[in-house]
């Protein structure tokens, strides 16, 4: 079970970034949620690191890359506590991908494994934390539950259309599992 107590305490601004101007640009908030993963994983990297690392700044962070935006980020990181890590990042669920069909059943078996997710919708993404399903259709997902790094947001329900691939008339476009590996 993925706790998201861990992300709140001193020094611990996973969530929160700096630059005012930028809490509610969809790329800033990408950063934000990779931040959120690191930290359920108890490596806490900042956010500014992230992005000067990975994409060197918010404009080549690829808007509309689908998955691609993932792809910098895999790769071994040095935490704050100078402890290495490696992240990997594995595809779920990509609309725009040629065959792009939706299973809920690799979203399910992550969640079971502990393994965060981050969701990409039209407006931004968030970390989903929890899943719900009807008991006779176990393949239907009913709610989600996630962690939004949008500044003022936090812990919240998902949407229905949150959940429901774009191309059916939803939301999501991307659903990208997380995986970190002591070095």
């Amino acid at each position: 079970m993925i706790d998201p107590a861990i992300l709140l305490g001193p020094g611990r601004d996973a969530i929160v970034g700096r630059d005012k101007s930028k809490h509610h640009d969809p790329r800033a908030i990408w950063v934000a949620c990779v931040a959120v993963v690191f930290a359920i994983y108890r490596h806490i990297v900042p956010q500014s690191r992230i992005l000067a690392e990975a994409y060197g700044d918010l404009d080549r962070i690829p808007a509309d890359a689908g998955f691609a935006v993932a792809l910098p980020l895999a790769r071994t990181w040095r935490d704050e506590d100078g402890i290495d890590f490696r992240a990997s990042f594995e595809p779920v669920f990509d609309d725009g991908a040629a065959g792009g069909a939706f299973d809920p059943k690799p979203l399910f078996g992550a969640i079971a494994n502990g393994d965060p997710l981050i969701l990409i919708g039209n407006e931004h993404p968030v970390v989903l934390l929890g899943l719900a399903y009807t008991a006779d259709r176990p393949d239907r997902l009913v709610a989600g539950y996630a962690l939004d790094p949008k500044p003022t947001v936090g812990r919240r329900s998902l949407d229905r259309d949150e959940l429901v691939p774009n191309s059916a008339g939803g939301d999501l476009l991307v659903a990208v599992r997380t995986k970190l590996e002591k070095v």
